[in-house]
Protein backbone atom coordinates (compact mmCIF):
# COMPACT_ATOMS: atom_id res chain seq x y z
CA UNK A 1 0.00 0.00 0.00
CA UNK A 2 1.31 3.52 -0.90
CA UNK A 3 2.06 5.45 1.96
CA UNK A 4 -0.18 8.58 2.57
CA UNK A 5 1.41 11.87 2.36
CA UNK A 6 0.14 14.81 4.76
CA UNK A 7 -2.12 17.47 3.46
CA UNK A 8 -0.37 20.53 2.81
CA UNK A 9 -2.17 23.03 4.60
CA UNK A 10 -2.88 26.63 2.27
CA UNK A 11 -2.02 29.49 4.11
CA UNK A 12 -3.78 32.67 3.36
CA UNK A 13 -1.19 34.95 3.73
CA UNK A 14 0.61 32.71 1.71
CA UNK A 15 -1.46 32.83 -1.02
CA UNK A 16 -2.01 36.36 -0.78
CA UNK A 17 1.74 37.59 -1.01
CA UNK A 18 1.72 36.45 -4.65
CA UNK A 19 -0.95 39.04 -5.43
CA UNK A 20 -1.33 42.31 -5.71
CA UNK A 21 -4.18 42.43 -3.57
CA UNK A 22 -5.86 45.51 -2.32
CA UNK A 23 -5.12 46.85 1.29
CA UNK A 24 -8.20 46.04 2.73
CA UNK A 25 -8.26 42.50 2.02
CA UNK A 26 -3.82 42.26 2.75
CA UNK A 27 -5.10 44.10 6.15
CA UNK A 28 -7.85 41.34 7.20
CA UNK A 29 -5.84 38.36 6.27
CA UNK A 30 -3.20 39.75 8.69
CA UNK A 31 -5.55 40.44 11.43
CA UNK A 32 -7.36 36.59 10.96
CA UNK A 33 -4.05 34.88 10.61
CA UNK A 34 -1.11 36.67 12.68
CA UNK A 35 0.91 33.34 12.99
CA UNK A 36 1.30 32.90 9.20
CA UNK A 37 3.25 36.43 8.65
CA UNK A 38 6.17 34.82 10.27
CA UNK A 39 5.64 30.90 9.40
CA UNK A 40 7.49 29.53 6.48
CA UNK A 41 5.11 27.28 3.98
CA UNK A 42 5.44 24.14 3.05
CA UNK A 43 8.84 24.98 0.39
CA UNK A 44 10.73 27.21 3.12
CA UNK A 45 9.18 30.42 2.34
CA UNK A 46 8.15 33.54 4.41
CA UNK A 47 4.77 34.96 3.19
CA UNK A 48 7.24 37.96 2.96
CA UNK A 49 9.96 36.07 0.47
CA UNK A 50 7.04 35.00 -2.04
CA UNK A 51 5.69 38.73 -2.00
CA UNK A 52 9.10 39.89 -2.46
CA UNK A 53 9.51 37.54 -5.23
CA UNK A 54 6.03 38.44 -7.16
CA UNK A 55 5.56 40.41 -9.92
CA UNK A 56 3.24 42.41 -8.49
CA UNK A 57 4.80 45.63 -7.58
CA UNK A 58 2.05 48.43 -7.45
CA UNK A 59 -0.63 49.17 -5.19
CA UNK A 60 -4.12 48.19 -6.58
CA UNK A 61 -7.61 49.67 -5.20
CA UNK A 62 -11.09 48.20 -5.38
CA UNK A 63 -13.08 48.86 -7.89
CA UNK A 64 -15.82 51.59 -6.71
CA UNK A 65 -19.10 50.24 -6.68
CA UNK A 66 -21.19 53.37 -5.66
CA UNK A 67 -23.99 53.82 -7.81
CA UNK A 68 -25.90 57.01 -8.51
CA UNK A 69 -29.50 57.73 -8.45
CA UNK A 70 -29.40 60.92 -10.83
CA UNK A 71 -28.06 59.27 -14.26
CA UNK A 72 -27.45 62.70 -16.37
CA UNK A 73 -25.75 64.10 -13.55
CA UNK A 74 -23.81 60.99 -12.56
CA UNK A 75 -22.66 60.68 -16.47
CA UNK A 76 -21.58 64.70 -16.09
CA UNK A 77 -20.08 63.97 -12.16
CA UNK A 78 -18.29 60.33 -13.80
CA UNK A 79 -16.72 62.27 -17.14
CA UNK A 80 -14.87 65.05 -14.91
CA UNK A 81 -13.92 62.94 -12.42
CA UNK A 82 -12.34 60.39 -14.30
CA UNK A 83 -10.28 63.03 -16.40
CA UNK A 84 -9.72 64.83 -12.51
CA UNK A 85 -8.60 61.15 -11.29
CA UNK A 86 -6.71 60.57 -14.51
CA UNK A 87 -4.22 63.59 -14.44
CA UNK A 88 -3.54 63.28 -10.73
CA UNK A 89 -2.65 59.59 -11.20
CA UNK A 90 0.10 60.39 -13.60
CA UNK A 91 1.40 62.77 -11.11
CA UNK A 92 1.76 60.73 -8.62
CA UNK A 93 4.19 57.89 -8.08
CA UNK A 94 4.13 54.30 -7.98
CA UNK A 95 3.04 53.21 -4.73
CA UNK A 96 4.23 49.78 -2.68
CA UNK A 97 2.34 46.78 -3.07
CA UNK A 98 0.00 46.82 0.16
CA UNK A 99 0.76 43.09 1.05
CA UNK A 100 4.37 44.23 1.01
CA UNK A 101 4.10 47.10 2.85
CA UNK A 102 2.11 45.45 5.81
CA UNK A 103 4.67 42.59 6.07
CA UNK A 104 7.04 44.62 6.26
CA UNK A 105 5.09 46.60 9.33
CA UNK A 106 4.03 43.33 11.02
CA UNK A 107 7.63 41.15 10.98
CA UNK A 108 10.41 43.67 10.06
CA UNK A 109 12.61 41.24 10.88
CA UNK A 110 11.52 39.27 7.92
CA UNK A 111 14.15 41.50 5.59
CA UNK A 112 16.95 39.60 7.25
CA UNK A 113 15.60 36.65 7.09
CA UNK A 114 16.93 33.88 3.79
CA UNK A 115 14.20 32.04 1.66
CA UNK A 116 14.54 28.35 1.20
CA UNK A 117 17.39 29.13 -1.61
CA UNK A 118 19.44 31.61 0.27
CA UNK A 119 18.17 34.61 -1.04
CA UNK A 120 17.14 37.64 0.97
CA UNK A 121 13.96 39.55 0.49
CA UNK A 122 15.68 42.84 -0.81
CA UNK A 123 17.53 40.84 -3.49
CA UNK A 124 14.39 38.84 -4.55
CA UNK A 125 12.66 42.02 -5.13
CA UNK A 126 15.06 43.80 -7.24
CA UNK A 127 15.71 40.30 -9.35
CA UNK A 128 12.23 41.03 -10.64
CA UNK A 129 12.08 44.42 -10.94
CA UNK A 130 11.19 45.87 -7.88
CA UNK A 131 12.06 49.78 -7.74
CA UNK A 132 13.04 52.36 -4.94
CA UNK A 133 9.95 53.29 -4.65
CA UNK A 134 7.81 50.13 -5.01
CA UNK A 135 9.00 47.92 -2.78
CA UNK A 136 13.19 48.66 -2.29
CA UNK A 137 13.16 51.07 0.35
CA UNK A 138 10.49 49.73 2.60
CA UNK A 139 12.61 46.86 2.37
CA UNK A 140 15.35 48.35 3.50
CA UNK A 141 14.20 50.32 6.43
CA UNK A 142 12.67 47.38 7.79
CA UNK A 143 16.05 46.01 8.30
CA UNK A 144 18.75 48.37 7.30
CA UNK A 145 21.81 45.94 8.55
CA UNK A 146 21.40 43.45 5.71
CA UNK A 147 22.29 45.89 2.94
CA UNK A 148 24.95 47.76 5.44
CA UNK A 149 26.77 44.33 6.38
CA UNK A 150 26.76 43.35 2.81
CA UNK A 151 24.17 41.63 0.69
CA UNK A 152 25.83 39.72 -2.17
CA UNK A 153 22.81 37.13 -3.96
CA UNK A 154 23.91 34.03 -3.21
CA UNK A 155 22.27 32.71 -6.80
CA UNK A 156 23.76 35.60 -8.95
CA UNK A 157 26.66 36.66 -7.06
CA UNK A 158 25.35 40.17 -7.03
CA UNK A 159 25.12 43.38 -4.99
CA UNK A 160 22.28 45.01 -5.13
CA UNK A 161 22.90 47.71 -7.38
CA UNK A 162 24.09 45.34 -9.74
CA UNK A 163 21.07 43.10 -9.66
CA UNK A 164 18.76 46.90 -9.82
CA UNK A 165 20.77 47.43 -13.13
CA UNK A 166 20.20 43.53 -14.48
CA UNK A 167 16.67 43.44 -12.92
CA UNK A 168 14.02 40.93 -14.26
CA UNK A 169 10.36 42.26 -14.81
CA UNK A 170 7.39 40.21 -15.75
CA UNK A 171 9.79 37.00 -16.72
CA UNK A 172 11.59 39.26 -18.75
CA UNK A 173 15.62 37.91 -19.56
CA UNK A 174 18.28 39.73 -18.17
CA UNK A 175 18.31 43.78 -19.41
CA UNK A 176 20.60 46.61 -19.17
CA UNK A 177 19.36 49.48 -17.15
CA UNK A 178 18.38 51.96 -20.53
CA UNK A 179 16.37 48.61 -21.67
CA UNK A 180 12.15 48.68 -21.21
CA UNK A 181 10.89 45.33 -19.76
CA UNK A 182 7.28 44.91 -22.30
CA UNK A 183 4.98 45.00 -19.77
CA UNK A 184 4.78 48.25 -17.44
CA UNK A 185 2.49 50.03 -15.70
CA UNK A 186 0.05 51.72 -17.79
CA UNK A 187 0.60 55.33 -16.75
CA UNK A 188 4.16 54.98 -17.16
CA UNK A 189 6.34 55.68 -20.21
CA UNK A 190 9.54 54.14 -21.25
CA UNK A 191 11.30 57.80 -19.92
CA UNK A 192 9.58 57.28 -16.60
CA UNK A 193 10.60 53.82 -16.18
CA UNK A 194 14.33 54.49 -16.95
CA UNK A 195 14.37 57.14 -14.16
CA UNK A 196 12.63 54.71 -11.87
CA UNK A 197 15.57 52.38 -12.32
CA UNK A 198 18.01 55.10 -12.34
CA UNK A 199 16.94 55.96 -9.20
CA UNK A 200 17.19 52.52 -7.45
CA UNK A 201 20.58 52.02 -8.75
CA UNK A 202 21.39 55.24 -7.43
CA UNK A 203 19.87 54.84 -3.74
CA UNK A 204 21.51 51.59 -3.37
CA UNK A 205 25.10 52.90 -3.97
CA UNK A 206 24.27 55.75 -2.00
CA UNK A 207 23.94 53.36 0.93
CA UNK A 208 26.57 51.28 -0.11
CA UNK A 209 29.37 52.88 -1.90
CA UNK A 210 32.12 50.43 -1.18
CA UNK A 211 30.13 47.85 -3.24
CA UNK A 212 31.34 49.67 -6.18
CA UNK A 213 35.35 48.75 -5.35
CA UNK A 214 34.36 45.16 -4.77
CA UNK A 215 31.81 44.52 -7.57
CA UNK A 216 34.53 45.69 -10.18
Amino acid sequence: HDVLQPRRQWNVVHALAHTGCPIEIAQLAVILYPEQVTTPDHNGNLPLHICAASHHHYKTDLPDTTESTDNDDADTDTNTNTNTNTDTQQDKPPTICPILDILLQTYPEGAKIPDAKGRLPINLALSVGKEWESGIRNIFMAWPHVVLSGSRDITTKLHPFMLAAAAVADNQPMTMVMDVPTKVPMDTNEHELECMKLTTIYELLKIMPDAVRSGI
